[in-house]
């Protein structure tokens, strides 16, 4: 299902790039910033919003009503684990650290969005497709885990939806729903670990 998927999306971007580079008339470099408002979901995990920043780069170009974005983003996010994660999880737990309660794990991320935009009016466009996130490193600080890689999966894939606002040649704006679909739980547990994301973002054109 998952492939499948994958499939038709990756299938619509070339697509897209296509139809969008023989009637592109501005093309977009630059650099960007904002704050991912961030959740995982999960029986076992504290499902709480938490603000993180994120930065990077963007690349794209845009015609009369279509465009395509591409970015590349790096973030810093934690997971905390809930009350139970400890008993649930009991063969992944180091020996000795079966008290320490509500461990925290944090992870470097590495995200590229790929998206397609429709001019509704000018300067707003709306803008959907497909988000890779690859897990560049993870922490467990407390050392409550075997090995963090038994529990978490080190990449991820996220549909997204929002709005981008070219204000002008050099100044853009973003709001974005990203919603994880991809489970990032690694373990034999039965239990679906998924994220979602809201962001705003400004980026300054080069």
């Amino acid at each position: 299902m998952l492939k499948s998927r994958m499939k038709f999306i990756v299938l619509s971007l070339v697509l897209g790039f296509i139809v969008v580079n023989s009637n592109a008339q501005d093309y977009h470099l630059g650099i960007k910033g904002g704050a991912d408002i961030y959740k995982t979901f999960g029986s076992s995990i504290m499902e709480d919003y938490k603000t993180f920043p994120y930065g990077g780069v963007y690349l794209g170009m845009s015609g009369k009503k279509l465009g395509l974005f591409v970015e590349g983003n790096f973030s810093q996010t934690t997971m905390i684990a809930g009350d139970n994660f400890n008993q649930i999880y009991t063969a992944y737990i180091e020996a000795g650290k079966q008290s320490i309660q509500n461990p925290k794990f944090s992870f470097s991320e590495l995200s590229i969005p790929i998206m397609i935009a429709y001019e509704l009016f000018n300067p707003v466009w709306l803008e959907g497709g497909i988000q890779f996130t690859k897990i560049v490193s993870m922490n467990d600080k407390e050392s409550v885990l075997k090995e963090v890689q038994n529990i978490y999966k080190d990449s991820y894939m996220s549909g997204v939806a929002g709005i981008r606002i070219l204000v002008s040649k050099h100044i853009q704006l973003n709001g974005r729903f990203v919603y994880g679909f991809s489970d990032r739980n690694n373990s034999s547990v039965s239990e679906k670990w998924t994220t979602q994301h809201f962001q705003v973002g400004l980026g300054y054109g080069l």
